[in-house]
This record gives structure tokens, C-alpha cells and sequence, in this order.
């Protein structure tokens, strides 16, 4: 799994993705982009290599006491979801 680094705005709607499932994918125009499922189904070119790249959101628990957090916190993460 990957995590995504990026922006968490869709380049065309600006819906924010923080908690979403977001696309960095190719667009029918060429660029390309940040995007929410629904435009990517408008503008995007589909998944895979050369394509894009669908990340979802998941929750990591880092436990109580760790070198990285001193007391119990829910972290979400944005993973990659490999289809094709």
C-alpha cells in the first residue's frame, strides 16, 4: 500500500477528500489530476498503469505510549487500492 502525499481537493469540484476516497489519475484532456469519484467518472480516463490510481481512506491506531504518540490517537491515511 501507498500513502498519499498530495493535495486532498479535487482539481475540478474542490470537494474536499480528506476523509474520501479520492483518484490521481490521467484526464480526457491530457493533464492530470486530483479527483472525487464522481469526477473522475466526468473527466478521468479509467485505472491502472498509465491511467490512475484510487486511494482510500483508512484508520490507523498508533497505541498508547509509542515513541510517536504519547497517549492513544486515531490517524486517518489515504491507501492505495491497486485495480486492474
Amino acid at each position: 500500500m501507498t500513502n498519499w502525499l498530495g493535495e486532498k481537493e479535487c482539481n475540478f469540484c474542490h470537494a474536499d477528500l480528506s476523509d474520501e476516497t479520492l483518484i490521481d489519475g490521467r484526464t480526457c484532456y491530457g493533464p492530470w489530476a486530483v479527483m472525487c469519484d464522481l469526477c473522475h467518472v466526468v473527466h478521468g480516463v479509467g485505472l491502472g498503469t498509465g491511467s490512475g490510481q484510487r486511494y482510500e481512506p483508512q484508520e490507523v491506531r498508533i497505541s498508547k505510549g509509542t515513541a510517536l504518540m504519547p497517549s492513544a490517537v486515531t490517524v486517518r491515511t489515504i491507501h492505495t487500492k491497486v485495480e486492474g
